[in-house]
């Protein structure tokens, strides 16, 4: 079966983009899941560049490396970042109680301990945890106009900041979204919080593999997940998919 050009142009515009190398963590774009969406179209190169705060100066070095190709007559990049933030980290697990939430605060915690800036997004759309567990009760979440628009502005305990689903639901109500506003609200703290200045960014996801958990995964900067696990078979079992 014949490759297609499309197909051939692909090919190159990837083994281009693997020379593009991260120099903190070594490795090259591609392997790190930077860049998502790529499609090529009438000889156009569009793509998604996935990145913190302190990665923008590889859009230049992309750009160079794929004006390389006679046949590309413009490359289209779209950054997505969370504003401020240089790092941001998932933490999930394969099924509820395995102490998912617990292992995020305390990450977050021994980071701040460390002299690190860091926020929390508790986005457990089913078990919104996090404010509890820092000694938060029920609050209003403020709104702030910014230059890029209104954006919710984070709580702080113990040095971190922190934003929940929890603190959108009343107290004593079950949390039952459905899809769509699901998708909304979760893609509104991705993209309308002011964190300012951020070492790292912790989301702690619902357990599982369900639409919530992926939204985040393809709508934000996550360069590593880190999953929770107790040693019952079970629980072994349930984070081996996420794996």
């Amino acid at each position: 079966m014949m490759q297609s050009k499309d197909d051939f142009y692909q090919q190159e515009v990837v083994q281009l983009l693997k020379q593009v190398i991260e120099p903190i963590l070594k490795n090259d774009i591609v392997s790190l899941g930077m860049v998502r969406n790529l499609r090529i179209v009438d000889d156009y190169i569009y793509l998604r560049l996935y990145i913190g705060s302190h990665q923008h100066q590889l859009q230049p070095e992309i750009q160079s490396k794929l004006s390389s190709l006679s046949w590309c007559k413009k490359t289209y990049i779209q950054i997505c970042t969370i504003p401020g933030v240089k790092t941001t980290l998932g933490i999930s697990s394969g099924k509820g109680g395995v102490g998912k939430s617990t292992t995020a605060v305390n990450i977050a915690a021994a980071l701040k301990l460390q002299g690190a800036k860091v926020g929390l997004l508790d986005a457990d759309v089913y078990g919104p945890n996090v404010p509890q567990m820092l000694g938060l009760g029920q609050a209003d979440i403020q709104v702030i106009n910014t230059p890029t628009g209104d954006k919710f502005l984070p709580l702080e305990a113990q040095g971190i900041k922190i934003m929940s689903v929890g603190l959108l639901a009343e107290a004593n109500r079950p949390l039952a979204w459905r899809g769509p506003v699901l998708h909304k609200i979760i893609t509104q703290f991705l993209q309308d919080v002011e964190w300012g200045e951020l070492d790292y960014l912790l989301i702690d996801l619902p357990p599982g593999t369900g639409d919530a958990q992926i939204t985040i995964i393809q709508e934000s900067p996550i360069c590593g997940v880190i999953l929770v696990t107790t040693p019952q078979q079970v629980a072994v079992a349930d984070v081996s998919r996420w794996a």
